[in-house]
């Protein structure tokens, strides 16, 4: 009896410890939005093949940077009611004469009203965020006006695969 509590408690100890030692690392993804450039970093934990998933994230930034201009940081997790949804995918789009990203975010889960969408202008202001606008009366009907061929449009998908090894190192 007293190997058997011995071996469990042992086994619990091994597993937590395999747990607090999980490493998790920036990865960055990055596109072009006219003169902009844009980036997804993500802060993942690895699979085995060295790239991950947004299952594995806890953190992701949305960095936009444009000749000229300083450089706009951004916090992508969104929180929608009790679940955070993180980008997978992004497009570039224009309306009205500016340029956007539009941002297909999901929450890891495979369900009706897991995955919703985002807009941001190149200023870093959210625009929409799911259902929910926040953008001004006339841009958001030039927007709604153009909403419909954006989400036909291919985007870029953020795979993950990329080291931040900038981030990583000051870690």
């Amino acid at each position: 009896m007293k190997m058997k509590i011995f071996l469990l408690a042992y086994f619990a100890c091994v597993t937590a410890q395999a747990a607090a030692d999980t490493e998790y690392f920036w990865f960055k993804n990055v596109a072009q939005c006219g003169r902009a450039q844009v980036t997804v970093r993500s802060y993942c934990e690895p699979n085995q093949f060295g790239y991950t998933t947004n299952t594995k994230c806890t953190m992701q930034e949305l960095v936009i940077e444009q000749p000229g201009k300083s450089t706009v940081r951004r916090d992508l997790k969104v929180l929608r009611g009790e679940e955070y949804l993180l980008v997978k995918g992004l497009s570039c789009t224009s309306s009205g004469g500016k340029k956007y990203l539009y941002l297909g975010m999901d929450n890891g889960g495979n369900c009706e009203g897991c995955e919703s969408q985002a807009i941001v202008d190149l200023s870093g202001r959210w625009k929409r965020i799911g259902a929910r606008w926040l953008a001004g009366k006339v841009e958001r009907k030039h927007i709604s006006r153009d909403l419909k061929a954006w989400q036909q449009q291919e985007g870029v998908s953020l795979p993950n695969t990329i080291l931040d090894s900038e981030a990583n190192d000051g870690q």
